[in-house]
């Protein structure tokens, strides 16, 4: 009973509107580390955007996890995410998790954008996690994942893109971006390296059309220059810097949702899960050598609440620069500003079914 009503008070406390006072108060602190007491169940996004040639629309997201109440208990073991853009369905993404004797993640089907795509975990004799064999619709993905000692994915190639995390604070504090011009056009365009660049939809989008121009552009280079063609088709040309930050007091809400996957792994196939909240994101276009050419989009929660470790609500504003092109070829920019909540639950939700 005691247990009972002690969720009630803290979902009461999850459920204020982002006009809460808390809101914009100090964060509150208790050094304790919260994910492990409280799961992430819903996550609901509601924004609006504006584009600099005048349009306008609005959208909502809904993530929602589901948590096994028989063995293992309280591991996640399906997710439905949907977003409406305009009142129209713009993508639904659904996930089942099964997992082996030792409670790890073992395979995790999904639904990605209309993709079937089946991971397997691989674990040698010691249960030490070893990679991913990924399939997408039948076929199997040539990927390779590079894994530290303590589980943190260093790198990861598909297809002619190569993602490169550095860690700080065991947060990814910077994702490069990397291109091969000897790869082809198809090979890039369906490798998930390139299809889960980004840290959102729209952001993906705005990563997606720079790393294809930056590629486009590099192989014209090759053509126009064969003298170029042999030093950089074999080797990897750097053309992305993201940047993330991060508040070290609030925790990571999404490190709940990853029980039992290894390392800094999470479902969906994302390499980079960070133990701290980020506040914000933004992506570069870079010289082969880091040296920036231009900002390309840039996140910021600029407010939010914190209840035990945890982030409840947050506002917060996005642009992304030339997000598209009006008819005579001039930039669009990409302008939203939306909240975000966050429910937990402490135990588990599984339906049955």
């Amino acid at each position: 009973m005691v247990k009972a009503l002690i969720s009630l008070v803290f979902m009461m406390s999850c459920s204020k509107s982002i006009e809460d006072p808390e809101l914009s108060t100090g964060l509150e602190s208790r050094g304790n580390d919260n994910h492990r007491n409280w799961n992430l169940a819903h996550f609901e996004n509601q924004y609006t955007y504006t584009l600099s040639d005048g349009s306008q629309g609005t959208g909502v997201g809904q993530l929602e996890y589901e948590y096994s109440c028989v063995r293992p208990f309280g591991r996640p073991v399906s997710a439905t995410h949907n977003v409406h853009e305009n009142g129209e369905l713009w993508f639904e993404n659904t996930r089942t998790m099964s997992y082996n004797d030792n409670f790890k993640i073992d395979v995790e089907h999904a639904n990605e954008y209309g993709d079937e795509v089946v991971r397997t975990f691989q674990y040698d004799a010691n249960g030490k996690w070893t990679g991913i064999t990924t399939e997408v619709n039948g076929e199997v993905l040539d990927e390779e994942i590079e894994i530290d000692s303590y589980g943190q994915v260093l790198s990861y190639t598909s297809g002619g893109v190569r993602t490169e995390y550095t860690w700080r604070d065991n947060n990814a504090k910077t994702l490069k971006i990397y291109i091969q011009a000897s790869a082809d056009l198809r090979s890039v365009e369906n490798s998930l390296a390139f299809n889960q660049t980004g840290f959102n939809e729209h952001s993906r989008r705005a990563t997606k059309q720079q790393v294809l121009k930056s590629f486009k552009d590099l192989q014209l280079v090759n053509k126009r220059s064969p003298s170029l063609r042999s030093s950089q088709s074999a080797g990897w040309v750097l053309v992305i810097i993201e940047e993330n930050y991060f508040d070290l007091n609030v925790f990571e809400p999404f490190r709940s949702t990853a029980k039992g996957y290894p390392g800094t792994t999470s479902d969906a196939g994302y390499y980079n899960l960070s133990k701290n909240f980020s506040t914000g994101w933004k992506g570069m276009l870079v010289e082969p050598d880091g040296t920036p050419i231009s900002e390309y989009y840039n996140y910021a929660k600029d407010s939010y609440s914190v209840k035990d470790n945890l982030p409840v609500n947050n506002h917060y504003t996005y642009t992304i620069f030339g997000y598209d092109t009006d008819e005579e070829g001039n930039p669009i920019d990409y302008k939203e500003e939306g909240t975000v909540h966050h429910e937990y639950i402490s135990g588990c939700n599984q339906k049955e079914r």
